[in-house]
């Protein structure tokens, strides 16, 4: 059966007011998603793409050991797919390792250009960082589009260029050193985001094509694990 993004939008939002923050004990299994590829365990990292400012070196940056991908931070970067996906469902878990306020990271999705000047590709990043986990930013003017009032505009940003973000509607991340839950779905123009089981934030209207998926170094220590990919037609 094949659902519109327009219905799965609307499904989302129907649960986003009333769902409470899930349990959050349980690591994410391969019983729980059929079908789906995990693009971690059982991978190293030649099997990923990267990208590093100022010549960095890919294994002083990140480390893959039995599943868990460790993100040192710096230099700013990113370790991506080296395939393209278009219409997909992402869950990954991640911890955040670093005091609040000098956590940052992200998941990248819809990946296009890189200027080998910038950190940042042209493409939509689901921000990790502290209490804003969830926000969405299209870079280098990247289109997508959310309710007026959660937008806020940047132009001719030092690293995004012109860059629209899109607030969440809340926050239920769970401690520093604690494993968070984030599903991530990219069907056609929207773009949904639950984190620990509540849905958080989603773009309408965003730019409609097959882009790498990448994991951010962006300043600060961070740890993935259970990244399972499902693609949908």
């Amino acid at each position: 059966m094949k659902f519109s993004a327009a219905f799965c939008l609307s499904l989302f939002l129907l649960t986003a007011a009333a769902l409470p923050a899930a349990e959050n004990d349980a690591p994410l299994t391969e019983g729980d998603h059929i079908g789906a590829v995990d693009l971690l365990r059982g991978a190293t990292l030649d099997d990923f793409d990267f990208f590093l400012l100022d010549g960095g070196q890919r294994d002083d940056v990140f480390s893959l050991n039995g599943g868990v991908l460790t993100i040192s931070g710096t230099p700013f970067g990113w370790l991506g797919t080296k395939n393209d996906y278009h219409n997909f469902v992402v869950e990954t878990e991640f911890r955040l390792l670093e005091p609040e306020g000098e956590t940052n990271s992200g998941f990248l999705v819809r990946m296009g250009e890189q200027k080998p000047t910038k950190f940042l590709p042209h493409c939509v990043e689901i921000g990790i960082y502290d209490k804003e986990t969830g926000t969405l930013f299209g870079f280098h003017d990247f289109r997508i589009m959310g309710e007026k009032e959660r937008m806020v505009r940047y132009e001719n940003h030092e690293d995004a260029g012109n860059c629209d973000e899109i607030d969440l509607i809340r926050d239920p991340i769970t401690d520093l050193g604690e494993w968070n839950k984030m599903k991530i779905t990219c069907l056609a123009n929207v773009i949904m985001v639950e984190l620990n089981g509540v849905p958080v934030n989603w773009g309408v209207m965003a730019e409609d094509y097959a882009g790498k998926i990448a994991f951010q170094s962006e300043g600060a220590k961070i740890e993935f694990r259970n990244a399972f990919l499902t693609e949908m037609p």
